[in-house]
């Protein structure tokens, strides 16, 4: 939840997304008013323990009550960004209990938030998957309403943390994704990693920025019309490794993006081989939302045409009907690669 305080004195409640097991990326809305935030702070900073919380507050289960463990794909770098300020801070990283939770201790200072206590809809998971922002949460004290008499050490103790913590938006890695042949920056270009299942944008100029823990990875930039690119990088506990994409424009990416649904099976350079086609199509109608009846004839028949027959019936009812004749011999490459694709395409549209 997250409540706003509007330009007309009045609180707003808006609910954010939550974790489920049926839809990770839910919408939002505050009294009927779609909201969208443009930008958002990435730190909370709240008094009621001491301790650096970071994603997921969210759990993927419907026992809402149960502590568990919530790791997101970026979670290393979570807890590099929470150690960060824990360390940075005076007392925060000796994990010690607030005395009015004598038991409660915080291995280095730091939580995982599910784990301490599980929270749907919260500010950091939502920033996490619709910006983007790596948002941790920082406890910084034991008493939620510190007298004035106290506001000194608060920030004594909480000062270098501040300024340790800031310092980690140079870590990672960042740069610029520009046309090949314009040199211009691309806007809205996307920045992945390879094996961290979340993607970023690149701003109005092509800028990135990707906050990362020290290791090797693989980063790879792509934009629709373009031919993406990759190149592998080691992050040090320095300044962030800088790293500029120049894309190619792709007529290929560019026909598939306007004509093709994006399809990049269906650009792709590799052969479908005869022994492979059986479960090309098997793929395209289990994952089609379209197809229910999906038949390609292709085995020899008495005039001693090639036609293999291939058939898959799904039990949706108001999904349509595809047949697939090909004129053009099974055995011959151009034959099977052309009725797949267009396999693909039909039941894709």
């Amino acid at each position: 939840m997250l409540t706003m305080l509007t330009s007309t004195g009045i609180s707003q409640t808006c609910t954010l997304p939550e974790l489920t097991p049926y839809n990770q990326r839910q919408s939002w809305s505050s009294s009927g008013a779609s909201l969208t935030l443009l930008s958002c702070q990435p730190t909370s900073m709240v008094v009621s323990s001491l301790v650096a919380n970071y994603p997921y507050d969210g759990i993927h289960s419907l026992r809402r009550k149960r502590s568990i463990y919530s790791r997101s794909p970026d979670d290393i770098s979570f807890r590099y960004l929470a150690e960060a300020f824990s360390w940075g801070h005076n007392t925060m990283h000796k994990g010690a209990p607030c005395p009015s939770m004598s038991t409660e201790r915080f291995h280095d200072g730091i939580t995982n938030g599910a784990h301490w206590y599980p929270l749907n809809g919260g500010m950091q998971d939502w920033n996490y998957f619709y910006t983007n922002d790596l948002e941790l949460t920082i406890e910084q004290g034991c008493v939620k309403y510190p007298l004035t008499a106290d506001l000194k050490k608060y920030w004594d103790d909480n000062k270098y943390a501040y300024l340790t913590y800031i310092c980690q938006v140079h870590k990672g890695v960042a740069g610029f994704v520009l046309d090949d042949e314009t040199g211009s920056g691309i806007p809205s270009a996307k920045i992945s990693v390879r094996g961290i299942n979340h993607t970023i944008s690149a701003a109005q100029a092509g800028d990135y920025w990707r906050i990362l823990a020290p290791g090797s990875y693989d980063i790879i930039a792509s934009a629709p019309g373009y031919k993406s690119a990759e190149h592998h990088v080691t992050v040090t506990d320095g300044e962030a490794v800088k790293l500029d994409f120049r894309l190619s424009s792709s007529v290929l990416e560019t026909w598939s993006t306007a004509k093709d649904y994006s399809l990049k099976l269906n650009i792709e350079t590799k052969d479908i081989l005869s022994k492979d086609i059986s479960g090309a199509l098997e793929d395209i109608v289990s994952s089609s939302i379209t197809a229910k009846h999906l038949i390609i004839p292709v085995a020899e028949d008495s005039e001693g045409i090639d036609i293999l027959s291939y058939s898959s019936l799904k039990s949706q009812q108001q999904q349509i009907n595809i047949a697939l004749i090909g004129g053009l011999r099974a055995n011959e490459n151009i034959g099977r690669n052309v009725l797949v694709r267009l396999a693909r395409h039909l039941s894709q549209g």
